[in-house]
């Protein structure tokens, strides 16, 4: 297991809440998730959310991530490295920085340059409420 650190630059996550009002995160905001190799199956990785993770944004505002628990969000194969798929293993649950109210996030594609030691992620993201948010090239540091 190790420890990936994803660090959000200027404009690369504008967040959407409930209502789909956009919440551009803070430039080099931090959150953390564990990487465990072999999980589920050989040449897989899983991620999973670290408990107390929260970003802010440009407009004063926090985005809260709730994991239920220690749900694996994403699995990703060896295989799939530099490759779009559909992946969504939990719910990526962030509480809405405006109404409270929680938003659950599939991941409706993904593309990690390196499974196992990801240093950049591309993927989407879609809410129970039609939202959707994207991210091109996020930095990951994996310690």
């Amino acid at each position: 297991m190790s420890t990936s650190t994803v660090t959000i630059d200027t404009n690369e996550w504008k967040y959407p809440d409930r209502t789909g009002i956009l919440h551009t995160v803070t430039n080099a905001e931090t959150f953390t998730f564990t990487t465990t190799d072999d999980v589920g199956a050989a040449g897989q990785a899983s991620y999973t959310l670290d408990v107390g993770q929260s970003v802010a944004t440009d407009d004063g505002l926090t985005i809260t991530m709730r994991p239920q628990g220690s749900i694996r969000i994403l699995d990703y194969k060896d295989s799939e490295q530099g490759s779009a798929v559909r992946r969504s293993v939990g719910d990526w649950v962030m509480e809405c920085p405006v109404s409270g109210e929680k938003q659950i996030w599939k991941c409706s594609s993904l593309n990690i340059d390196d499974a196992d030691a990801p240093a950049t992620i591309s993927a989407t993201f879609e809410d129970q409420f039609a939202n959707t948010f994207s991210w091109s090239a996020v930095t990951i540091a994996t310690a």
